[in-house]
């Protein structure tokens, strides 16, 4: 899988917000025209350029934004914000979507995202090469779906999305040793990531240079990722 198809995939799991095409916001400027009516918003940024996410080129537009949500974007759009600020000159773009994030346990020690917000990024995909979340981060969690309940339950101030690290499970099931998985190892770490992904998990992935990941060969990361089966979901190695 390239790593377009990648983050078309796994932006549908993390929840990011986009712009939309030139025919959306054509939309929105016509209903804007057809409508007298002006609508008090959370806030207009005035004279944006706008790189919408599609790939196609850049144009000026006004964007509203009320409740966390882009509700109209649009050459002189009729919406008032409770704040109005004119970014002729500036870029404006959806949140960049991180398709690669070691963040984890670090969100839980800094919900704020602070490092990543500033650069742009509001989702996250975390639980690469082979590694998620467990007790060994030092974090108060057990698996994937444990973490995820905790963002859902505490709050953050990104998306985050996160896969299952096939090492991590190979450390748990098997341990650190150099050797074949056997047929009741592969049976229980399947297992887990069925639980993983039925806790909402975004995928599978494996580092095969890290230790133990490394240690697996291809029948155990082929019976392992079953699951993922009709699912959609990516295996990322």
């Amino acid at each position: 899988m390239d790593r377009r198809t990648f983050l078309v995939r796994t932006a549908a799991v993390g929840g990011g917000l986009s712009l939309g095409s030139h025919a959306v916001a054509a939309t929105t400027r016509d209903a804007a025209r057809q409508t007298a009516v002006t609508t008090r918003v959370s806030a207009v940024f005035r004279r944006a350029t706008v790189y919408d996410g599609t790939g196609g080129d850049p144009y000026i537009a006004d964007v509203a934004v009320t409740g966390g949500r882009i509700v109209g974007i649009g050459k002189d759009l009729a919406e008032r914000g409770d704040q109005e600020l004119d970014l002729a000159g500036l870029a404006i773009a959806p949140g960049f979507i991180d398709t690669h994030s070691h963040t984890g346990a670090g969100l839980v020690r800094d919900a704020s995202a602070a490092s990543k917000v500033r650069q742009g990024v509001t989702t996250e995909v975390t639980g690469q090469d082979g590694s998620s979340i467990d007790r060994d981060d030092g974090s108060p969690f057990t698996d994937v779906p444990s973490f995820l309940r905790w963002v859902d339950e505490n709050g953050a101030a990104v998306n985050m999305a996160s896969m299952v690290g096939a090492g991590t499970l190979r450390g748990q099931v098997v341990g650190s040793a150099d050797r074949r998985a056997t047929a009741e190892e592969i049976t229980r770490m399947t297992a887990l990531v069925r639980d993983a992904v039925a806790g909402g998990a975004c995928g599978v992935s494996s580092g095969l240079e890290y230790t133990p990941g490394g240690y697996a060969d291809a029948a155990e990361l082929e019976q392992i990722v079953t699951p993922l089966r009709g699912t959609g979901l990516p295996f990322a190695s």
